[in-house]
């Protein structure tokens, strides 16, 4: 017999109005409609959006029972649609909440090139396999922190291996490659982040009689090198100090396919870009993981506009602050309830020290700024490092109108908009008032900052530095009171390292993906990146031989110093492991 099921795109599919979908909604709700239009206002049309959910969790449990039922030891698995996704609401699929009933975790993550005007970051990142693998790393047990950073001295067992299902094909056009680069680099991330791939290139024929067959030796040469060292990417988990809380119910009210009205998944992306960019090691932390055990294994938690909280969340997210942990917000961040309804106040003003107007987000904004503000407690200051000579910053999109409580400082105000033309008529009208963007507090033993605008979100869609230097700044200035980062180097920003774990050895491995040839669409060759230093917590490794680089087959000597594990890699083209 079959040794599984895999079941192809299970969805919704969209809205439903017939017999068997208004008597279940009646009976199961105890409304007696569906809403026609969408309408967050509406109780009705929000408790519609969560029912389509408990519908695909039930047909999920229903056909893993069947498939049970011929053995315990038949495999079942479901694909969805990466979790990045605005019509995710409509497919109604959520992994994390049917994760325990699948055998392992998986998702389609194929290149997406067309309309994507020359920019690498749309419509899909080119880091996306890298997103994906994350994600389903965490639904799949795979984000552990040891003894020595969680300091609760639990042994986890081995994870679920998350794998990515993809194509030689680009997915908005089945029969042609993408850029070999770009597939290659699909395949890096892939692998830096402890998945495992699964080429389901179906075009109706097989591989010899394809139509389009360039590239196949890229694809050869890289399983070549995963078969060649299959034990060193067996059972990999993370090893990560920030963990980034991604929102099902926030992308369901916010997200959208158009990035110009999306008010999710391009703030998701924008940190996504800066905790790359400074070489941190971070998670990806689904709904599931708040719960006070796992969050204490974190020394700092980013919530990208994550608006729909519950109260239980939000008082669990208190509790971090309060014990020591760094918290970054952004926009909304807490202003609806889980369900999506909107509240008077945020759940997190309090926490984030501010106090709500009352009123809806202004803008968008495109030709405000952000006026900068050095007063205060000096060890603020840094929040505005690399801002020396200048008073202003750009800023564009929505501003939350709050104002700042007492003890709460303010490093930036808005400068409402001043219209470049006419030249005769582009002056401020207010250059000074007291309308927050960007504000820090300590709570208890730990840090908060704030961003009452979208800087998050402008760090991928504005093309200016600034944005990212904010949050790099904020980063460090909340991260100030821990230990030195667990993996420290020199790489440039678009060179990604990931730090992944073995736990049934204990080694460590540091995966090394260049992005330097990906700074737009078409991919090209990266730019050959030079001597990268690498410096470990000594405590993570007993390492006193040599390393080893996998792709390059060499060795490289370690030098023991002032409680670091330090290598030098000597040269990175596309993809490099070093092994500890």
């Amino acid at each position: 017999g079959a040794d599984g099921i895999w079941e192809n795109a299970a969805a919704f599919g969209g809205r439903c109005y017939c017999p068997a979908c208004r008597k279940g909604f009646a009976e199961q709700t105890g409304f007696g409609h569906i809403p026609r239009e969408e309408n967050w206002d509406d109780p009705v049309w929000r408790r519609y959006v969560l029912w389509r959910y408990e519908c695909g969790r039930e047909h999920t449990v229903r056909l893993r029972d069947s498939v049970k039922r011929h053995g315990e030891d038949r495999g079942y698995c479901g694909e969805f649609f990466s979790y990045l996704e605005p019509g995710s609401r409509e497919n109604a699929e959520d992994v994390d909440a049917i994760r325990d009933l699948w055998d392992y975790q998986m998702a389609c993550i194929f290149p997406l090139t067309r309309a994507s005007l020359r920019s690498p970051l749309s419509p899909v990142p080119v880091w996306r396999a890298e997103e994906q693998m994350k994600y389903l790393r965490a639904t799949g047990g795979g984000n552990w922190t040891g003894p020595d950073t969680a300091g609760d001295g639990a042994t986890r067992g081995p994870a679920q291996t998350p794998v990515m299902l993809y194509g030689h094909f680009d997915n908005q056009s089945r029969y042609t490659t993408p850029a070999p680069e770009e597939m290659a680099l699909w395949l890096a991330g892939m692998a830096a982040q402890g998945g495992s791939p699964w080429d389901c290139s179906f075009v109706g024929v097989p591989p010899a009689r394809w139509w389009d067959r360039r590239h196949q030796d890229t694809h050869e040469r890289f399983y070549a090198f995963l078969a060649e060292h299959e034990a060193d990417f067996a059972g990999l988990q993370s090893f990560a100090e920030i963990g980034l809380l991604h929102s099902h119910r926030t992308q369901d009210r916010f997200a959208s396919g158009d990035p110009a009205r999306d008010s999710y998944i391009t703030h998701v992306r924008g940190w996504m870009l800066a905790l790359f960019a400074s070489h941190r090691q971070w998670d990806i932390l689904p709904p599931s993981s708040l719960a006070a055990e796992t969050l204490a294994r974190y020394r700092a938690l980013v919530l990208p506009n994550v608006a729909c909280l519950s109260d239980e969340d939000a008082a669990l997210l208190r509790r971090y602050v309060e014990a020591g942990g760094a918290l970054l917000a952004t926009f909304e961040t807490g202003c609806y309830a889980a369900d999506g309804a909107r509240r008077e106040r945020g759940a997190l003003d309090d926490l984030l020290g501010v106090e709500s107007l009352g009123v809806r987000a202004r803008g968008p904004l495109p030709y405000s700024y952000a006026r900068l503000r050095r007063a205060g407690d000096p060890d603020t200051h840094a929040l505005l490092d690399g801002f020396d000579d200048t008073e202003v910053l750009t800023n564009e999109g929505h501003v939350r109108p709050v104002r700042a409580a007492p003890g709460t400082g303010v490093h930036a105000t808005l400068v409402p908009e001043i219209f470049p033309q006419p030249p005769d008529l582009s002056y401020p009208a207010l250059w000074d008032n007291d309308a927050p963007l960007v504000t820090s507090r300590r709570c208890g033993a730990g840090r908060v900052v704030y961003f009452a605008g979208q800087t998050d979100r402008l760090n991928l869609t504005s093309g200016h530095p600034d944005h990212g230097r904010l949050l790099h700044n904020a980063l460090a200035w909340a991260l100030a009171d821990t230990p030195a980062p667990l993996l420290e180097t020199d790489a440039p920003a678009d060179v990604h390292v990931t730090l992944l774990r073995q736990v049934s050895t204990g080694r460590l491995y540091a995966h090394l993906v260049n992005y330097s040839g990906a700074r737009g669409r078409p991919v090209i060759p990266p730019h050959p990146a030079g001597e990268i230093g690498l410096s470990i917590d000594s405590r993570l490794t007993a390492q006193t031989g040599d390393a080893t680089l996998l792709v390059a087959g060499a060795t490289l000597p370690v030098r023991r110093e002032g409680g670091r594990v330090r290598v030098t890699v000597p040269r990175l083209d596309r993809y490099e492991v070093v092994r500890f």
